[in-house]
């Protein structure tokens, strides 16, 4: 997917202490508005620190974010544990009734309810990807598109790794947010299982990420919503 017409943006990337043989890293992108945690690869999970928030509320938030950096981990053992497998980063091609048991059995997690969504009309294909994840992220209030280039590296490697399987009904990834409770310091994190079929994925894979020419398109998708409670000593 092309990166034209991206909006200006700083980067660099960052360490997270982890409890885990792997430390984590993740990249801090700062835009006009404010700036986005997210990770240098592979995971979806975010976090938006606008230029307005206090010293005070990034500390909290960047805490909470780093934590939310762990979970990824516990989510794949209790896929493990279910007897399911998971594939490149965060992307699962399993039932989504495996999933979510998988997530409900991770300590901490709360499923809070579903949804559906999805989209059509005639646009090139990088403003159909930022359109989707400003849907998905518009929680955070942030403007998605600054993240432009990373989010077309992400979903190339996402495309990929669908045009390697054949054996599934259903495909998906899972995308975490940490935000603060407006007027208050105390952080919230959210995860969400987005999945779809296997109709949908054969589009996905069809997608010239560099084409900026406008096609057709039409999808779908569910959406089921867990709420994470951080430990105590996060």
């Amino acid at each position: 997917m092309s990166d034209q017409n991206v909006l200006k943006a700083g980067r660099h990337n960052t360490l997270a202490a982890s409890s885990h043989k792997i430390p984590l890293s993740y990249t801090v992108t700062v835009g006009d508005d404010g700036t986005w945690l997210h990770p240098v690869d592979k995971l979806f999970i975010f976090a938006y620190l606008p230029n307005s928030a206090t010293a005070n509320e990034k500390a909290i938030l960047t805490s909470a974010f780093e934590a939310a950096l762990q979970v990824p981990n516990d989510i794949k053992d209790q896929i493990k544990n279910l007897g399911g497998e998971s594939y490149l980063g965060m992307d699962y091609f399993l039932d989504p009734d495996l999933v979510t048991k998988a997530l409900n059995n991770v300590t901490g997690m709360s499923e809070i309810g579903g949804s559906s969504g999805g989209d059509s009309g005639t646009e090139v294909t990088v403003q159909i990807m930022n359109d989707f994840f400003q849907v998905v992220l518009s929680a955070l209030g942030g403007d998605a598109s600054v993240m432009q280039s990373w989010l077309q590296t992400q979903m190339q490697g996402f495309q990929i790794q669908i045009g390697k399987e054949n054996n599934y009904k259903n495909f998906g990834t899972i995308v975490g947010t940490v935000s603060l409770v407006e007027g208050l310091d105390v952080p919230v994190t959210n995860f969400q299982y987005v999945y779809s079929d296997y109709n949908t994925a054969q589009w996905v894979v069809k997608l010239s990420c560099s084409s900026q020419t406008e096609q057709s398109f039409s999808y779908n998708y569910d959406v089921t919503n867990f709420l994470y409670e951080l430990p105590q000593n996060f």
